[in-house]
This record gives structure tokens, C-alpha cells and sequence, in this order.
């Protein structure tokens, strides 16, 4: 299942889509593990750059060890394709994201990214 998550709607897409997703940079998270845990944090950046392509992640290995795929923008038009776990403490996903250096993590309930000061 791959969820495509906007400020104020999720929708439910098929995994052959996220090459559309990440052709079209636009922001998406593909659950690789059934979670319920609310926060989601970024452990391993797959790409950084202007022009990704889906074939960044025939490299990866070790997917098992990760909850999701998620895939965003940033405001200098820089698409990231990141590994994630999901958490249930907010506490610990901060403490997390900080010794990572992400800029954010998600929260899943609330449908908001909180910002991180590093």
C-alpha cells in the first residue's frame, strides 16, 4: 500500500506507482512493514538531487530493516527518496531524527511534519 499524503487527504495507491510519484517528484510514503506507531523518521537518504529516477532503489539492501519509503521535496526543489522507522514516541522520534540530522519527522496522526532544529 503506498499512501500519498497532502495537507488534507491520504490516498490509497499501488505499488507500481511509485515510479509515477517519484518521476513526478511528489511526496509519498510506502509502508514496507504493517505499523501503527505514529512518527515517522528518516535513517537513510536513497537520493538527494533535481532529476531522481525509480532505479535508485535497486541498490538498497537490507529493506527489512526499515518501516517505509518515503519520497518529498524540500524548498530548493531537492527531492529526497528516504528509508524510515516509525515510532510511537514523540520523544524518542525527535531524539532520533536529531542524531540522523533530518530536518523533520512526520507525524502520522496529526497529518503534520514537525520541524527539527539541528
Amino acid at each position: 500500500m503506498l499512501l500519498y499524503i497532502t495537507s488534507n487527504n491520504i490516498i490509497t495507491m499501488r505499488r507500481k506507482n511509485i515510479q509515477y510519484y517519484i518521476k513526478n517528484k511528489m511526496p509519498f510514503t510506502y509502508n514496507l512493514k504493517q505499523s501503527s506507531a505514529r512518527f515517522i523518521v528518516s535513517i537513510k537518504n536513497v537520493y538527494k538531487g533535481k532529476t531522481p529516477k525509480a532505479n535508485e532503489l535497486i541498490n538498497v539492501k537490507n529493506l527489512n530493516k526499515f518501516d517505509s519509503l518515503g519520497g518529498w521535496m524540500d524548498e530548493n526543489n531537492n527531492y529526497y527518496l528516504d528509508l524510515n522507522i516509525h515510532l510511537d514516541s514523540k520523544e524518542d522520534a525527535l531524539k532520533i531524527g536529531n542524531l540522523y540530522d533530518q530536518l523533520a519527522i512526520y507525524d502520522q496522526k496529526e497529518n503534520k511534519v514537525i520541524n527539527l532544529n539541528n
